[in-house]
């Protein structure tokens, strides 16, 4: 049995729930805003027909990325986007991706970016040794700023 863990990173947009939305639950656009798709040049990725919606899955492959399998379980329009999230290589593990979507007074989005799971103690060394947690957390920024960039057209 592992241990629990939860990363989490938000943001606020211009963009109205379901503007974000439609960006969030589509994974052909995944490649768009994620920053882990632009951490390597030659990373390979797969998105299903159709690409969004429960069922709707992408798979990545590469050397600095390793390999994976992302999958929607849940959607709830302009609100909510579950994802199950496998890593294959070079570990395995498998965690829940959340997207939740808030509406501001302003019309706005607030959209919070969280991911979770158990990890075994070997993996909860590395990840404090790495400093693994902090590093997701600013990778989530970072594709929170590229989803601004989609969403509110800056």
């Amino acid at each position: 049995m592992g241990r629990p863990f939860s990363i989490a990173a938000a943001a606020t947009f211009n963009a109205s729930p379901a503007k974000v939305f439609a960006v969030a639950e589509d994974l052909a656009r995944w490649n768009e805003w994620s920053p882990f798709f632009r951490m390597e040049a030659g990373v390979t990725s797969e998105v299903s027909t159709p690409s969004s919606g429960v069922g709707a899955y992408y798979t990545w492959s590469g050397k600095r990325t390793g390999r994976g399998r992302m999958e929607v379980l849940e959607t709830t329009p302009g609100e909510r986007v579950v994802l199950n999230l496998e890593f294959i290589e070079p570990f395995n593990a498998v965690n829940r991706t959340v997207f939740t979507l808030t509406p501001t007074a302003s019309g706005g989005t607030h959209f919070r970016w969280e991911m979770s799971g158990e990890r075994p103690l070997l993996m909860v060394v590395v990840a404090a040794l790495m400093r693994l947690d902090n590093k997701l957390a600013d990778d989530f920024v970072a594709g929170l700023g590229l989803l601004r960039g989609i969403v509110d057209g800056a």
